[in-house]
């Protein structure tokens, strides 16, 4: 017959197993720390909410009539307010949190939203000024 372990005993082990990651995971660098899947979850959703909001404002950046560089400033302003309104979602967070890098979360995707800002822009701006 084979003893079982107590649950004193298992549960002083596991505790200890657990306390020994913690200070395994303080001595790794931020970026070693997060999981990839979460992360590359995390820059998906930046990315959507970045092209979702775009084509919102090329769309109302359209209706409104501006051109040139009104437009873009436009695109600038509603970029920098998607950064900011994130930013403030993640409870004011250090970006490192939740990217591997503060690139991660300002620079990418920016030259892909860019381009559907451009494309509902000029759609709307056609629609409702030149048709």
């Amino acid at each position: 017959m084979s003893a079982r372990p107590s649950s004193s005993n298992a549960s002083s082990s596991s505790s200890s197993l657990r306390s020994t990651k913690q200070q395994q995971q303080q001595f790794l660098p931020a970026a070693e720390r997060l999981a990839p899947h979460l992360i590359k979850h995390n820059v998906e959703q930046i990315f959507f909410i970045r092209t979702f909001v775009s084509i919102i404002g090329g769309c109302c950046c359209g209706i409104l009539g501006l051109t040139n560089w009104d437009g873009f400033a436009f695109y600038l302003f509603t970029a920098a307010l998607t950064a900011i309104a994130c930013w403030m979602k993640m409870g004011g967070k250090g970006v490192k949190t939740y990217f591997t890098s503060a690139s991660a979360f300002t620079v990418d995707g920016l030259v892909g939203a860019c381009m559907s800002y451009v494309l509902f822009w000029t759609l709307l701006y056609d629609i409702v000024y030149v048709y």
